[in-house]
């Protein structure tokens, strides 16, 4: 019975990975990502740019960590700063944006993205780039702790398989007797035995769990950390990281996308472009 369930939920298993790398399944993410494009670029937005030594451009040290400023009275009063890291996995932004107007708008990560050239000159001959998609946080904690189980599992099948041997020494006197014969002798030997090396997979256990604890860690430091999608009323601010897609990028423009309250004239959202070029 548990043979015929194993082979059961295997063929499940099977069935959605060909579902998910199916022609049907790739294009109509394909499809889901084009409208998501359209969609996000049907929104009439002002784009304000990062540019050094512009009176509303600056640049400050935070705990060794460069930040760019863009300020001043635009379709939105704002402050907004970004710094970017290339973390490995992800790209990273540190984000705040504070509200010095008079209006509420909406702070969302999931408006955000990278539009990226794959090298300079295809940016500066103004060919078309592409985007980098900002990530869930849930999706990144996920991602840490499914590795973290792995690790912790292939962690514990090493310590199980770990052995040792262990060598026995014997020796001893012996009588045989035969009728009226007696016969006295000594005997003497080692004899070497492979078992399971139980330090080990002590050792193995605690590493495992470990590795789980410190990614549980990591993952509640993520979601702890990250930036939330917030309205942003006057007076008040709002600050996270974002994590974003990591691509082969020569050169990358880090757009923050705000929008405004519903009942405002204009442009319904203000782009704050920050241009950055990892080399990675």
């Amino acid at each position: 019975m548990n043979s015929i369930r194993r082979k059961t939920i295997n063929l499940a298993t099977l069935v959605c990975i060909c579902l998910l790398l199916s022609p049907l399944s790739i294009g109509q993410q394909k499809q889901d990502k084009e409208s998501k494009d359209i969609a996000w670029g049907n929104v009439n937005s002002e784009r304000v740019l990062w540019y050094r030594d512009r009176a509303n451009s600056d640049t400050i040290l935070v705990n060794s960590l460069s930040v760019r400023i863009i300020s001043g009275h635009n379709s939105i009063d704002a402050t907004v700063g970004m710094a970017f890291i290339d973390q490995g996995d992800y790209f990273l932004a540190y984000v705040y944006i504070s509200n010095d107007g008079q209006e509420r708008f909406e702070v969302d990560p999931q408006d955000f993205r990278i539009a990226y050239w794959k090298d300079k000159d295809a940016y500066l001959n103004r060919k078309p780039g592409d985007w980098s998609y900002s990530v869930a946080p849930e999706a990144v904690a996920s991602k840490y702790k499914s590795r973290a189980q792995w690790n912790a599992f292939f962690v514990r099948l090493a310590g199980g398989m770990a052995a040792t041997t262990v060598t026995t020494e014997q020796s001893g006197t012996v009588t045989v007797i035969d009728g009226s014969t007696v016969a006295n002798g000594t005997y003497s030997g080692t004899s070497t035995t492979t078992v399971p090396d139980r330090r080990a997979q002590v050792a193995a256990d605690a590493n495992a769990r470990r590795i789980t604890n410190d990614a549980q860690g990591e993952a509640s430091a993520i979601l702890k950390t990250s930036l939330k999608a917030n309205t942003v009323f006057p007076g008040e601010h709002v600050s996270g990281w974002v994590y974003f897609q990591r691509k082969k990028i020569g050169v990358g423009d880090v757009i923050l996308r705000v929008i405004r309250s519903s009942g405002s004239s204009g442009p319904r959202a203000v782009d704050y472009c920050f241009l950055t070029g990892p080399r990675k």
